[in-house]
């Protein structure tokens, strides 16, 4: 689904692309001397740049006033070529080390484990609901698990490398491009095949929505760059996936603390969708907790107080294997839906 940026907006994409189209651009990693992934001093160069002294020459004055021009001998330096070796266990910057040369033993972060409380008055389906998901996550396979903590660690990683160098001046296409190639390296899969991309990699196009764009924008090769500029406010959104497993999140920045409001209220209204989330959770329940607390907050812009207001055309929604968006809906207002978690 693709978002019309308004024709007064500067660096919108263009409004009649088609939605929903996907791109198809392919980055294999650049060799490290190319990228910049390893810092380094170049062969037979200091560290600025520079070359050794030893190749000028001197002038050597005698006592009688007439001179001889002596060559200093230079220590001729092997060409042979050296291979810089990154230490065990780090990630280079840009994100260029698989995540399994990292975790030899393939023990994943576990990550935060919430558990359910039984806070209603159905006590008696509460606790069979609550009986049949503990039964089912301790049947899980470790592959299942394991699988879904090595796409959230790359998730995290790549997410933490994107928020150092989103800032004001970066292009979008250049942030996509960091961000697709650090899931594409640290899952161990470049998706140049199809067969490849199923195992692991990048589930969707990198969202990189400005201002008034609210989702499911894009750069697109060949078009305009689109600049981050001081006053923007960004969305990002990407996911990762392995073997199908998928982890989808998104964050959003801002440089003028003018929106420091509007980042807490979607910080607030998103932990508090968390908390009302659970076994038999009503969908209606949980998207009236947060449209109450999005909108509790306020943003002065100019000197003028401006209401934040929920989204009401961009739902949430659950996650299936290799099935980003499924039939469950968790809207940011309230609403009536029959539908339970």
């Amino acid at each position: 689904m693709g978002s019309k940026t308004p024709e007064d907006h500067r660096r919108g994409p263009d409004s009649e692309s088609s939605a929903g189209g996907a791109i198809d651009a392919v980055n294999p990693p650049r060799s490290a001397a190319a990228s910049g992934l390893l810092h380094g001093s170049l062969e037979g160069q200091d560290k600025d740049g520079d070359d050794d002294d030893g190749d000028k020459v001197g002038l050597d004055l005698r006592s009688d006033g007439q001179s001889n021009k002596k060559a200093k001998s230079k220590k001729r330096k092997s060409n042979k070529k050296k291979t810089t070796k990154v230490p065990g266990g780090q990630q280079t910057n840009p994100l260029r080390v698989a995540l399994d040369s990292l975790f030899h033993d393939q023990q994943y972060p576990q990550g935060e484990i919430v558990e359910y409380g039984t806070c209603n008055g159905n006590l008696q389906r509460t606790m069979a609901e609550g009986l049949r998901h503990i039964f089912i996550v301790n049947n899980l396979d470790d592959d299942f698990l394991d699988d879904y903590r090595k796409a959230a660690e790359v998730h995290r990683q790549v997410r933490q490398h994107a928020q150092t160098i989103a800032k004001p001046g970066i292009f979008m296409s250049e942030l996509a491009t960091e961000i697709e190639d650090g899931v594409r390296a640290l899952t161990g899969h470049q998706d140049l095949e199809t067969s490849n991309a199923l195992k692991a990699g990048i589930r969707f196009p990198t969202g990189l929505c400005i201002n008034n764009v609210a989702a499911h924008w894009n750069p697109t090769p060949g078009a305009k760059e689109v600049v981050l500029q001081y006053d923007d406010v960004l969305s990002v959104d990407f996911g990762v996936h392995v073997n199908g497993r998928i982890v989808d999140s998104a964050f959003t920045m801002a440089f003028n603390p003018v929106y420091d409001n509007l980042l807490a209220a979607v910080k607030a209204a998103t932990k508090t969708g968390l908390n009302e989330a659970g076994i038999d959770a009503r969908m209606d329940h949980i998207s009236q907790a947060i449209q109450e607390v999005m909108e509790s907050y306020e943003v002065e812009l100019n000197r003028k107080i401006i209401p934040v207001k929920a989204v009401r055309n961009i739902w949430g929604h659950n996650i299936l294997r290799y099935q980003i968006h499924r039939d469950k809906q968790v809207p940011f207002f309230k609403t009536k839906i029959n539908q339970r978690i």
